[in-house]
């Protein structure tokens, strides 16, 4: 019967377009007696179901399979059915056995169990985007520039290496991967723009000053700062960044460091600078000023190192250093204390390497550690252990090539690089996403003379909405150069999704659904940003409304509407989650969750009765909460948030329509009034600042806007600036992403995201483009990296 079908001049097998054609498969299969065909011929018509969907994003032919047989091939975007039924109560899972030439493919929503035709497998596919590599040649005076193979990790020269400086040392590549810097020992740093297109590299300008003998760069989290190490000078070097032609000022005079600094690393907060001193063998450690990047020694600093450091890194969470010792051959630990940025030396004091360890590098989900071992060709890997940040070896690669120096992992974590100095290469590894081990991922490339560092330019971000009225999770790929969004993919959810919370490291997402009391875990796909679930949702009080993030990333925090009370749940290895004891009582009709910066204190803001937050103190051993007392709020309150420094609370509050200032207690996070309540726009919905904690941002509801104002930085108190920014109708969201130059805004009463580019220097919000569609009713809007 099947076979006839597929001669008509129609088709239900596959047609490109829109989801029309359920109606037509459907009206098909009354009309001819179609429903539960079997192609097998098993089984009564009636109780036989089929398995189809809709494929996005296709170019090139793409083979799909269901319960690995049953090929499908389709070559355009479009509806889909198997040409199997099967029986009703069999399993279907459908997968991929070949993917288009070019592009990946995944598959949400292909599995479960057969009761009705199924018509909700979504196969969304990307054309991955190549991220970009730039390697100094110290000996040569060059950068070489290579693409990066996003599916496969490898690396393709783009051009010929360009001149960089006498003797370059280092590369830098500022966070929206825009702008490069370049250490010259015995030049000027350098200033290149990137092509978002190719990578290709321009010299901006070489003007900027520096210390004697420059060794280091790097730029802080925000691109508002560069900071250079000076190894015969003792000292480092601070710029401010133009955010719009990516040149260089200095700030200040240079900062003094140890002897012969040879290293430096800013966290990812941005709140510390960490530099290595090879000729005292120290560490010194700065706490920096987010609004000016200048920096202030934190106490206790410098702190002592194994013998000759070479290089240090600290894990995304801000939580852990490493430095390598090259004279020692072994692995210096240290824990961050998150408030001060003193450090606590691990018992152990260090770890063993192997021969003349020079780089070290922590993959981006905060799990892996590697490190290069110059004299004798190997990598050293770790895993870090997340309580204290222990190392465990998990095995030697050796024969990499001749004498490796520098390291890095790729922002997708799933390749690692290193330069081969003694022998003028690049060589590529996989990394195992479950154990950290590396495999050799193609033969190692050329460089030029005397290859040094590496620098790698970001992978996209992803922006997600929660789309409470058609049960979905939108996905939106960010443009690093202009912020703009590219629809991705949709991930069907539980019912009524009020929030969605991206980990900062990307690598898990978690959907709070309102409607059936569950709260759902997915992987994200660093490629395409889509979701994948993580087993079965899990029960959860009634009516989840709200879920954040432990900075660490380790624990999550639900808040259940109307039960009154705020959960806590153990993220495990895989992002399966288990609730840490039962859930506190808040306040009532509790509406949003904020945590402190130093993950030490949870304020729950509680919309019912006459408003307030709920403070929490969190463990820290475990993550779970104990409640510590209450503060109030204006009316309705419905958003939280707390500024960078963790000085600072705000809360809007949507039945008053204004913003409550506190101050934090620093010793135990409680809560005083600071200023009046701010007067904003109708409804306010939502709070969020900046990176840099001197602009706060306010989604007006019934107003269709947002209000922008200047933050005291002693008392906090909230200043408007300039006039209302219009949005679409009725927003209800609005974060920044990691970078700080690009918001993004969830308008609820038109079913669309909006963007707006953020002047650094004002704050002043700029729409970009025209807004995106969402699901219906976006409620809950993140971002992977952002705040």
């Amino acid at each position: 019967m099947l076979e006839n079908i597929r001669n008509l001049p129609f088709s239900i097998i596959h047609r490109s377009g829109t989801k029309s054609w359920f109606g037509l498969g459907l009206a098909l299969s009354v009309g001819l007696g179609l429903s539960g065909c079997s192609s097998d011929g098993d089984g009564d018509a009636s109780t036989r179901f089929t398995v189809g969907g809709d494929v996005s994003g296709l170019d090139g032919m793409l083979v799909l399979q269901n319960n690995d047989k049953d090929d499908l091939s389709l070559t355009a975007d479009g509806g889909f059915i198997f040409s199997e039924a099967l029986a009703k109560d069999a399993s279907y899972a459908v997968t991929i056995k070949t993917q288009p030439a070019g592009q990946r493919c995944t598959v949400s929503q292909g599995s479960g169990t057969l009761t009705a035709n199924v018509t909700d497998v979504a196969v969304a596919c990307v054309t991955p985007v190549a991220s970009a590599a730039y390697v100094t040649n110290n000996t040569d005076g060059t950068v070489s520039t290579f693409s990066a193979d996003a599916t496969t990790g490898a690396l393709t020269g783009t051009g010929s290496a360009i001149a960089a400086g006498a003797l370059p040392q280092a590369i830098a590549v500022e966070p929206t991967g825009r702008f490069a810097y370049v250490a010259n020992t015995n030049d000027p740093i350098r200033t290149f723009a990137i092509d978002s297109d190719t990578g290709a590299l321009t010299k901006v300008d070489d003007l900027n000053p520096t210390g004697n003998q420059p060794k280091a760069v790097a730029v802080d989290p925000s691109g508002h700062f560069a900071y250079m190490a000076n190894a015969t000078s003792n000292n480092i070097s601070i710029y401010s960044i133009d955010g719009d032609t990516g040149t260089l000022t200095s700030v200040g005079s240079p900062v003094p460091t140890g002897s012969s600094p040879s290293s430096v690393a800013v966290d990812a907060s941005g709140r510390f600078v960490y530099v290595t001193n090879r000729g005292s063998n120290m560490l010194s450690v700065y706490k920096r000023d987010p609004a000016d990047g200048t920096l202030t020694p934190v106490p206790d600093s410098p702190y002592l190192t194994g013998g000759l450091p070479a290089a240090v890194a600290v894990d995304p969470g801000s939580q852990f250093v490493y430095v390598a010792n090259n004279g020692s051959n072994d692995v210096s630990i240290y824990k961050i204390e998150p408030i001060t940025g003193t450090l606590t030396v691990f018992a152990g004091l260090t770890f063993p390497a192997r021969s003349d360890p020079t780089g070290i590098a922590v993959d981006p989900t905060g799990r892996f550690v590697y490190v290069t071992n110059g004299g004798d060709s190997s990598i050293s890997q770790y895993t870090i252990d997340p309580v204290d940040g222990e190392l465990a070896e998990i095995g030697v690669l050796t024969n990499i090539g001749l004498n490796p120096d520098a390291v890095s992992v790729d922002p997708s974590g799933r390749f690692v690089y290193v330069v081969n100095r003694g022998g003028d290469t690049i060589g590529t590894f996989s990394v195992d996403q479950t154990t950290g081990a590396l495999s050799v991922a193609g033969t190692a490339v050329a460089a030029g003379d005397g290859p040094n560092s590496i620098g790698l330019s970001p992978l996209k971000r992803f922006v997600y909405t929660a789309n409470s009225d058609d049960d979905s999770v939108s996905v939106y790929a960010s443009d690093a150069a202009s912020g703009a969004l590219t629809f991705m993919g949709k991930t069907e959810v539980g019912d009524e999704p009020g929030s969605v919370a991206v980990s900062s490291t990307g690598r898990f997402a978690y959907v709070a659904n309102s409607d059936d009391d569950t709260v759902a875990a997915y992987t994200v796909d660093r490629v395409n940003g889509n979701l994948t679930a993580v087993g079965m949702a899990i029960p959860t009080g009634s009516h989840p409304q709200a879920v954040t993030f432990h900075p660490d990333n380790q624990v999550i925090y639900l808040a259940n509407r109307d039960e009154n009370t705020v959960a806590a749940y153990k993220i495990d290895d895989v992002g399966a989650l288990t609730a840490l004891g039962s859930a506190l009582a808040t306040g009532p009709l509790p509406s949003a969750i904020a945590v402190s910066p130093d993950g030490s204190t949870v304020y729950v803001a509680n919309s019912g009765g006459l408003g307030g937050v709920s403070v929490f103190k969190v463990v820290a051993t475990t993550g779970q909460l104990a409640f510590f007392r209450s503060a109030s709020t204006g009316s309705d309150p419905q958003s939280i948030t707390v500024d960078p420094t963790g000085r600072f609370a705000y809360v809007a509050n949507s039945g008053s329509n204004n913003v409550t200032v506190y101050r934090i207690n620093a010793a135990n996070g409680d809560l005083t009034f600071q200023t009046p309540p701010v007067t904003t726009g109708a409804s306010p919905q939502s709070i969020t600042m900046d990176l840099t904690g001197r602009f706060a941002y306010v989604a007006n509801k019934d107003s269709n806007s947002i209000s922008t104002f200047s933050i005291a930085q002693d008392t906090g108190y909230l200043t408007v600036t300039g006039s209302p920014v219009p949005t679409g109708r009725e927003p209800v969201a609005i974060r920044l992403d990691a970078t700080g130059r690009y918001a993004y805004v969830t308008n609820s009463g038109d079913d669309t995201i909006s963007t707006y580019s953020v002047d650094l220097e004002t704050g002043a919000l700029t729409e970009v483009g025209d807004p995106v569609a969402t699901g219906r009713e976006p409620a809950g809007l993140s971002l992977t990296g952002s705040r």
